[in-house]
């Protein structure tokens, strides 16, 4: 809980100070609860930059100087760690799927959907509509920018969380631009407060991907709006316009969202996100591909013929093409992105954007453990999630280069050279003995000398 101290005063010259009035609060809450009543008081979201605070290195607490009548503003700003959220330049994504990339220097609109080497494809992530991000700065067609839900390590600063990066400015829209239209937008999910992940009665968040007549635009599973009401077969929701920067009011099927929940508890949580991982692994008619750096999913693929094309100047650095699946930017899931999307539409608390953070931040397995739903095993480059005990069955995307392209619910067996069961994973895990991997073909294409097994209940801390 993070507090503030607010002075109030009666003019800009500081006389007639009132004592200090200290105060703290749940950032959730105080977003829900505080910012409709400033707005509707002072009419714009851009007066908090007539006030000015400054910051105590002691005590560690920000200390605004406001008129009585302005306190509330300060309230908002100190407790939700948000003073960022309003002072500096915050944008929305206006598109369903924005590609993100590590740096500016893009010289192509055409991302591929995967290659052999990483350094040959820029993206590293994908954002959707209605997620919030903080502009840094401006370079030529990209904006860099500070992403608050999904974090990485780095090999070299495992404590630091990385979260910059860089995406087309066309795929923003600045909130200065809609101030009457703030009420109505998600507030954000940040890693700096894992609370405002957890599901509210006012969010509705997508599982299955929606198509708005309106904008011809298809929306991705795990965007999400802010509750207008309920009926019996649909969701009314606050839908932007990011062409007349207006909000409007549409409907989206019950059965294409999330339940509105009810108190859930962590294991419950967990059981949700597996059956939702499934949800998407099996679906009716095609599959989700693999896309490196992919985060989303807004169209099914139907056919699983795909081709490794090899690079002009090098063989060895190919990529991959899927002739009739030509949506731009691809959507699908890599590995990570696929946990990481699921788990925050099921209000979980997981922030961690490649294998190498989630191999750091989770527990490992100990001997005393069971192997559970939900649970992560982990090789060099790649996750997959145990996904049904009794069947010995493993969810994950997978690369077109070992012959498979999608999201899949396998065998254990298929994965592994002999393992039919989680018990010989985890007798194997244990004594620390190696893997051997196999392809769609059945045939052995990699040796994995150490594996993990990580417990996914750690993201709260058990």
């Amino acid at each position: 809980m993070q507090k503030i101290k607010i002075r109030c005063v009666r003019d800009k010259n500081r006389e007639n100070r009132h004592p200090p009035l200290v105060l703290s609060a749940e950032p959730c809450e105080v977003y829900r609860r505080i910012i409709p009543k400033i707005i509707r008081t002072n009419g714009s979201i851009q007066f908090a930059s007539q006030s000015y605070a400054n910051h105590s290195p002691r005590t560690g607490l920000k200390r605004f100087y406001l008129s009585r009548t302005n306190v509330k503003l300060a309230i908002l700003l100190g407790c939700l760690g948000f003073s960022h959220f309003l002072l500096t330049k915050q944008a929305i994504i206006i598109v369903p799927v924005a590609d993100v990339y590590g740096s500016p220097d893009i010289t192509t609109t055409h991302i591929d959907i995967e290659c052999k080497k990483a350094i040959d494809c820029p993206r590293i992530m994908q954002l959707l509509f209605n997620e919030l991000v903080t502009i840094l700065k401006e370079q030529g067609d990209f904006a860099q920018v500070a992403i608050p839900h999904l974090f990485y390590i780095t090999t070299h600063n495992k404590r630091e969380p990385q979260h910059i990066c860089w995406v087309n400015k066309q795929h923003l829209l600045p909130l200065h631009e809609i101030p009457d239209a703030l009420l109505k937008l998600p507030p954000p999910i940040t890693f700096r407060h894992p609370q405002s992940v957890l599901p509210s009665s006012r969010i509705i968040t997508l599982k299955m991907p929606w198509y708005d007549e309106k904008s011809q635009k298809t929306y991705s599973v795990g965007t999400r709006f802010v509750l207008q009401e309920v009926n019996k077969k649909n969701y009314r929701i606050f839908f932007l316009d990011p062409t007349n920067k207006t909000i409007d009011v549409t409907q989206i099927p019950k059965k294409l969202c999330m339940e509105i929940p009810n108190q859930t508890s962590t294991q419950e949580m967990q059981h949700t996100f597996v059956s939702l991982l499934q949800e998407w692994a099996h679906l009716d008619h095609g599959f989700i591909p693999y896309v490196w750096g992919g985060c989303s999913f807004t169209h099914q693929c139907f056919h699983q013929n795909f081709k490794l094309i090899p690079g002009k100047e090098i063989p060895e650095h190919s990529h991959v093409i899927r002739e009739q699946f030509d949506y731009f930017p691809f959507p699908g899931f890599d590995c990570a992105g696929l946990i990481a999307r699921a788990a925050q539409c099921c209000g979980i608390p997981f922030f961690l954007r490649n294998s190498t953070t989630i191999a750091e931040r989770l527990r490992r397995l100990s001997p005393d453990d069971a192997i559970e739903p939900g649970d992560i095993i982990w090789i060099f480059g790649h996750v997959m999630v145990v996904s049904d005990l009794h069947r010995a069955t493993i969810i994950e995307a997978r690369s077109h280069y070992h012959g498979y392209g999608k999201v899949q619910e396998i065998p254990l067996s298929e994965e592994f050279v002999g393992m039919d069961s989680f018990d010989k994973l985890k007798e194997v895990y244990l004594k620390q003995k190696p893997l051997e991997r196999l392809n769609a073909q059945g045939e052995i294409v990699q040796k994995i000398d150490s594996f993990k097994i990580l417990k996914f209940s750690s993201v709260w801390g058990n």
